[in-house]
């Protein structure tokens, strides 16, 4: 079974306002008005999940959401965000999960033609890289690296 069919799953009501949020305080014409309502699980790990909103010019607001359901802060991309990087990379500030706690990144290939992705670790080590819905990706990084 493909990791696409075990996500999909609705985001928590917290995770759809805090990325609706991101229009706060701002004026219409500078909104990115995310479809929070609709956001979705594109991609987990064992404890965390990312989640992501379509945005109306084909960009998205995601969310990592960590080890006790606590929201990392929504980050946006527009389409022509997308357009000119070929992968979105967020490293999720968890200062609540402790000093051995991996460091979990999230994000995006942006680039159609991105099948994969390997992360390459200083020791040498490396991890090859599930992606999930929509070429989205979650990694804890071990604290060993």
């Amino acid at each position: 079974m493909g990791a696409a069919t075990l996500l999909g799953w609705p985001a928590p009501r917290h995770v759809q306002d805090e990325i609706a949020a991101v229009d706060r305080g701002l004026p219409a014409d500078l909104r990115l008005n995310p479809d929070a309502e609709h956001a979705r699980a594109v991609a987990s790990t064992a404890s965390a999940t990312l989640y992501a909103a379509s945005l109306r010019d084909g960009g998205s607001c995601t969310e990592i959401v960590t080890a006790g359901d606590r929201g990392r802060g929504a980050t946006c991309s527009s389409a022509a965000d997308r357009a000119r990087r070929a992968i979105d990379l967020v490293a999720a500030f968890d200062d609540g999960a402790g000093p051995d706690a991996p460091i979990v990144l999230g994000g995006r290939v942006n680039d159609a033609r991105g099948s994969n992705l390997e992360a390459v670790y200083a020791d040498g080590a490396h991890d090859e890289v599930e992606l999930g819905e929509d070429r989205y990706f979650l990694l804890e990084v071990p604290s060993e690296h």
